[in-house]
């Protein structure tokens, strides 16, 4: 009978498979999230780009805002 390393009988390597197995579910878990947050950061700077430039915008003022709100949280 021949056996790969994935499918050795030891019950050592039935613990080794499922560690192996959990990790790699976590990382493809995480993976597909970084994917789903750079597509909506990419949808975010095309919904920017297509908005047009902005009227009576002051980015010190803004800036200054941001400040503000992040230095009271």
């Amino acid at each position: 009978m021949k056996t790969s390393f994935f499918t050795s009988v030891s019950p050592h390597n039935d613990i080794y498979n499922k560690r192996l197995k959990s990790i790699i579910m976590k990382g493809e878990k995480e993976y597909i999230e970084k994917q789903e947050t750079i597509q909506e950061l990419r949808k975010a700077i095309i919904d920017g780009i297509d908005s047009g430039i902005a009227e009576n915008f002051n980015p010190e003022l803004h800036l200054e805002t941001i400040r503000q709100e992040y230095n009271n949280v």
